[in-house]
């Protein structure tokens, strides 16, 4: 059992995504479907055929049927008018991907938390191998796309830069997943506090340095303080659950803003400030604890939720 006594504690701010504000865009059709009365720009009532560039990412097919009550087909892959539909175009790298597959093992949807926060329903999309059209358009509507890049220092750091608005022919967001890994094996592999009173500044790893420049800690745990996930860093247990579960943030986070939510933040590019615990803040909260015993903590606040004002302000049309 650690120690009772109060630990030290530090919080380190990381930007998370900044939005490149598009200033002119086509919305996509002008006016509603005659059929689309939940107005997600797509007309439900005989399914919907994907285009020849684009296949669904979990079976691969190209139509999605109306759901029925006595068929079961999981939801994200039928349609049904009265309920929104957004389909997402999931570009993965095309070797070394971090963004995890439908069918792999450990897979972590990276479009769940928008399906149970905001209630939309999330078709995930690939474009078929071998074409060279990528275009996003569905009928007379289009998906938003999330290229993954593996550049592991993207340009300021960023995690995550995404188009914002409704959905519309270049609707783009591109995640930066081998640079979340990076920040999240450096945060929950070495943790510095400074003495307030004298100035020193003392660090802690899980494991002996063979330098002498660190404090191997007691215990070194790193978790995520949302979804419970712990990882002992001194067991050198791995952080690809945490990561998943991060690269899923950015990923809801970035496709939510073409989906024009955090539309009336109190900051210029559409985000949250900083600690406001939802999806849409601008920067994940980190804090570090460390007690007398040596005992280390590296908490990841990752939210997952949105706002009351974001639920009703889903524009997918």
């Amino acid at each position: 059992m650690k120690n009772s006594k109060k630990p030290k504690s530090k919080s380190v701010p990381i930007l998370l995504a900044m939005t490149f504000i598009a200033l002119i865009f086509p919305l996509g059709l002008v006016g509603a479907l005659a059929a689309d009365t939940d107005g997600d720009g797509f007309d439900e009532v005989s399914g919907i055929s994907l285009p020849p560039n684009m296949k669904l990412a979990a079976t691969g097919g190209t139509f999605l049927p109306v759901c029925s009550p006595t068929v079961n087909v999981p939801r994200n892959l039928c349609v049904r008018e009265g309920e929104k539909d957004l389909f997402v175009i999931v570009d993965r790298a095309p070797s070394g991907g971090n963004i995890p597959s439908p069918g792999q093992s450990g897979y972590v949807d990276p479009l769940s938390l928008i399906s149970a926060g905001l209630g939309v329903i999330t078709h995930e999309l690939a474009f078929t191998a071998g074409t060279q059209d990528f275009s996003q358009a569905i009928g007379g509507h289009y998906a938003v796309r999330i290229k993954e890049d593996l550049n592991p220092a993207p340009p300021r750091q960023l995690m995550g830069l995404a188009t914002f608005g409704v959905p519309y022919a270049g609707s783009l967001a591109t995640v930066w997943t081998e640079w979340i890994k990076i920040w999240i094996a450096q945060k929950c592999s070495k943790a510095c506090f400074t003495n307030s009173k004298t100035g020193a500044t003392t660090c802690y790893t899980p494991v002996d340095d063979n330098d002498g420049s660190t404090v191997t800690a007691r215990s070194f745990e790193c978790r995520n303080m949302t979804t419970g996930t712990v990882v002992n860093m001194a067991s050198i247990q791995s952080l690809d659950l945490i990561s998943k579960e991060f690269i899923q943030n950015i990923v809801s986070h970035e496709v939510s803003h073409m989906i024009h939510l955090a539309y009336g933040a109190d900051t210029f590019d559409h985000h949250y400030p900083i600690a406001a615990g939802v999806l849409m803040e601008q920067f994940v909260d980190v804090k570090a604890t460390v007690d007398r015993s040596a005992n280390v903590d590296i908490n990841l606040y990752i939210s997952t939720g949105y706002t009351k004002a974001d639920k009703s302000s889903v524009l997918l049309y």
